[in-house]
């Protein structure tokens, strides 16, 4: 691992701040040092990278991610690819996924029990290449809940898109699978969700028995629960219970804003919205515009969301997600302008360069 010199770049650092003119220095896999003019700096033997204006900005964090999702027309679809074609479809979108920005990902569930600690334990060793990556289990869920995919005549839980259990006690044996496996992170579906008409998304599932059973396991190994929540109550239930990272939270009424506002210094709220716009019309390519069209974000909070608040939900809130002096050398050369045009962050032939961990994934033309 050598040393880059990125020079006559815009360096807009994730922090909010306003882009300037600048050079950035990467040692190793660290941002070594970053100067404030484009004055040239001396860097030894770096390979020197000409901008030629540029945008420099962190790497991206998907933070709801499925890498073993295979385009299946329905839940059980996803399930039923078997496991040898399943590891190397996860592995291919994975790296689809760093050569397009998302340097780090958070698994939102996989498909099979370890394919998500398989996938990150090869991007790891280098076998692999794709985003530094914390590891979900399998959804869980309970009988009639977004997930269970049982019938009289096939119920067989290992046919099941979701782990299915029913009570605190097997909720617990689940959980201490999943983490005996290697996972980062335990999720719970505690609402339904409006593409299956048994369990709506309005509906919520769990006993707080079994939740406090799961999320007992899952803090005393210091691990992270997540949450499939859409409707207010799971949404609380979610809270209540200690749940760091909260998918979706649509239908909440003013007693469960209040109460992740009460806790917003502690709990991720992952909204997922990208789904919700392609099922309106077409399947079609979408980003962090969204934010910004339907959640009122300004351009650049959207990009904070998915750099700064990225190394945060990565659990490196004080090493990834900046371009700042001694950050991970996660980083990303864009053509243009992303506070004037977020689209162009999912436009492969605007994304010039992505390095990760200071190596290029894809390296500038």
């Amino acid at each position: 691992m050598g040393s880059t010199l990125f020079t006559n770049v815009r360096i807009l650092d994730g922090s909010g701040a306003a882009p300037y003119p600048g050079s950035v220095l990467v040692e190793g896999n660290r941002i070594k040092h970053i100067s404030r003019s484009t004055a040239p700096i001396s860097a030894g033997d770096a390979l020197q990278i000409d901008a030629a204006g540029a945008t420099l900005m962190p790497g991206m964090c998907e933070a709801h991610t499925h890498f073993s999702w295979n385009n299946a027309a329905n839940l059980a679809g996803i399930q039923t690819m078997p496991l040898e074609e399943h590891v190397l479809w996860s592995a291919k979108v994975a790296k689809i996924y760093l050569e397009a920005g998302w340097t780090s990902c958070v698994g939102a569930a996989c498909a099979k029990p370890r394919l998500d600690v398989v996938i990150r334990n090869a991007i790891n060793s280098g076998q692999i290449p794709g985003p530094r990556y914390l590891a979900a289990s399998q959804e869980i869920t309970v009988p009639g809940a977004l997930g269970d995919e049982t019938l009289p005549h096939l119920p067989f839980p290992e046919f099941s898109f979701g782990a299915n259990v029913n009570g605190a006690e097997e909720m617990r044996k689940c959980v201490r699978m999943f983490l005996k496996y290697g996972v980062d992170c335990i999720k719970l579906n505690l609402s339904g969700d409006n593409f299956t008409p048994d369990s709506p998304a309005e509906t919520h599932w769990m006993t707080d028995a079994e939740v406090a059973a799961a999320m007992e396991e899952v803090k005393m190994r210091g691990k992270r629960g997540t949450a499939h929540a859409r409707s207010g109550p799971s949404v609380q239930q979610a809270l209540r219970h200690g749940i760091e990272i909260i998918y979706h939270a649509s239908f909440c009424d003013e007693k469960t804003l209040d109460m992740l506002e009460a806790a917003k210094d502690k709990v991720f709220v992952v909204p997922g919205i990208g789904i919700v716009h392609a099922l309106l019309n077409e399947a079609e390519p979408w980003g962090v515009e969204f934010f910004v069209r339907y959640l009122g974000f300004t351009p650049m909070e959207a990009i904070r969301s998915c750099t700064l608040y990225g190394g945060q939900i990565m659990l490196k809130p004080n090493e990834l997600g900046l371009v700042k002096e001694g950050y991970l050398a996660d980083l990303l050369l864009v053509d243009g302008d992303p506070l004037t045009n977020l689209a162009i962050l999912r436009e492969p032939s605007r994304m010039l360069a992505v390095m990760k961990d200071g190596v290029f994934a894809k390296h500038p033309p």
